[in-house]
């Protein structure tokens, strides 16, 4: 009726802080976590002049590809803590492995194509004095691992080495249960000294099967 009611109200697409891209020289997503905040905010604006609008298309019809199957990641960063005192650098790292030696990481997940392949980007940071490393498993599959570069211990060396990897496996070598996909990170140090590890982020990646579950969807196939 050209009047804004009680029970009217405004849809509009919206993204969050966090960027997820497609990279063409490597076939693949990247994310990159917003260093400055966790929250987007919308302006909404009354003027004289029209706003923007979704503009509408014709049809293509069946001269079009099928998709049926779309690239679907999660990403998984916990920033908790920064290394320099007093809370120098941009840098934050999440789940610390030092009493705690063996995380799990469950992404819940559905409808995974059979025989493709999941991707795993995973990078830590390491401080320790002696030889070690963050081992990965997906369902109890071992994927890889990440080294931690050994470093000293006096008050100006490093405070820690940064580690990042990609891993690859595929869908039919291991076994999904529960629609739920975990990452499980162990970390194993050979030495006396100071040794711990933190995790930074975790992004993983894979191919699913086309449907919608919630009330809207956004994918990208590249396939």
């Amino acid at each position: 009726d050209g009047i804004f009611n009680q029970e009217d109200y405004v849809l509009f697409y919206a993204q969050g802080p966090d960027l997820y891209e497609f990279d063409p020289g490597t076939a693949g997503f990247f994310y990159q976590k917003n260093l400055y905040s966790d929250t987007t905010f919308y302006f909404v604006t009354i003027s004289d002049s029209p706003g923007l609008r979704i503009s509408e298309h014709q049809n293509q019809g069946a001269s079009l590809p099928l998709i049926n199957n779309y690239d679907y990641y999660v990403a998984y960063e916990n920033d908790r803590v920064k290394i320099l005192s007093p809370g120098s650098g941009r840098e934050w790292y999440g789940d610390k492995f030092e009493f705690i030696l063996n995380q799990d990481f469950p992404f819940p997940v559905s409808k995974i194509i059979t025989g493709s392949t999941i991707k795993l980007l995973a990078s830590a940071m390491g401080l320790s004095c002696g030889p070690a490393k963050l081992k990965f498993s997906l369902n109890n599959q071992l994927l890889g691992e990440l080294r931690i570069r050994e470093v000293d211990a006096g008050t100006y060396s490093l405070k820690g080495t940064n580690s990042i990897d990609t891993f690859e496996i595929t869908s039919d070598q291991i076994s999904i249960s529960n629609d739920e996909l975990v990452v499980n990170l162990e970390y194993e140090r050979n030495t006396s000294a100071r040794s711990l590890g933190y995790l930074n982020f975790l992004f993983l990646t894979a191919n699913r099967q086309l449907a919608l579950e919630d009330d809207q969807l956004a994918f990208r196939s590249v396939s």
